[in-house]
């Protein structure tokens, strides 16, 4: 890694993006690089919501909210979902900059639980309208502007077995939001939580629901059933000023690395710095070692 570091800020990015995506799963040099950048990540997401005040909104005294859907809308979104067509959810389908799941065994896991659909044009146009509706509503439960950072949309399986309870991980500013358009149910599906105040519930609606909930500080946990639960999921991240129009990142783009281009550059390049002194350090004892 250390002859890339001559490379300029963007095109240090893009051969960065471009290993990522056809370059060895257990290289260890980009494994150093990887977990120094998810570390930057994650200070970098906390530092940017930190003047934004983004745990002082209604959501989060529990960090699960649910929302009723205006009549109609599940219809439409059903219309939309049907559709899109199958596609399986591949460690190289992310935007440059965006967190993923890169590794073939984490893709298979979601494909094992999840049946993914594409991303079409037409559902792309029916949720920015939806959102743009939505979005003073969103902003007032979050108490702070937001935009969408990415978009996708499944069918939770039936009867998987995967139905381990976890965080996802992700900075903690960030949240997830679902438009179930059939509801939730046990015989079509649902989602368990443990709420902020302790208090464990299962997401049940026999009418179209939208689901907001803090999927990295609240414990959840899908809960497969005999039918497919049909799932829109955006992943929204903290913003200075709300841009509800849904930017697509592909099926395994989940969130940017970084809040803001200049931050992405700069984070990547001193994650790269990090991983290679690191690299050169571990390099210089081995052969200290080995004399």
């Amino acid at each position: 890694m250390r002859e890339w570091l001559e490379l300029p800020d963007l095109a240090l990015a893009q051969k960065i993006d471009y290993t990522e995506k056809n370059g060895a799963e257990t290289d260890p040099v980009l494994a150093g690089f990887t977990a120094v950048r998810a570390q930057l990540s994650m200070l970098a997401w906390n530092a940017y919501a930190e003047p934004l005040n983004c745990d002082s909104g209604p959501m989060s005294r529990t960090g699960v909210v649910t929302m009723p859907m205006d009549d109609g809308l599940g219809d439409e979104l059903m219309a939309a979902f049907a559709a899109s067509p199958p596609a399986l959810l591949q460690p190289d389908d992310f935007a440059i900059g965006y967190s993923s799941n890169r590794t073939r065994e984490g893709c298979d896991h979601l494909n094992r639980a999840n049946e993914y659909r594409a991303m079409t044009d037409g559902m792309t146009a029916l949720l920015d309208r939806t959102m743009e509706r939505l979005a003073p509503q969103i902003e007032q439960t979050f108490g702070h502007p937001f935009r969408v950072a990415s978009a996708r949309s499944f069918e939770l399986k039936p009867r998987t077995g995967i139905e381990g309870r976890h965080l996802d991980g992700w900075p903690p500013s960030l949240r997830k939001m679902f438009f179930l358009p059939q509801g939730a149910s046990p015989a079509l599906g649902s989602t368990w939580f443990r709420r902020r105040d302790g208090r464990e519930i299962v997401v049940e609606s026999d009418r179209p629901l939208i689901l907001l909930f803090e999927n990295s500080v609240v414990w959840h946990a899908p809960r497969p059933a005999e039918q497919r639960r049909p799932t829109i999921e955006l992943d929204l991240v903290p913003a200075t000023k709300t841009v509800p129009q849904v930017y697509y990142a592909g099926l395994n783009g989940f969130y940017p690395w970084f809040p803001s281009e200049a931050s992405f550059l700069q984070g990547t390049r001193a994650a790269a710095q990090i991983a290679a002194a690191r690299t050169d350090r571990r390099g210089l004892l081995r052969r200290l070692i080995d004399r």
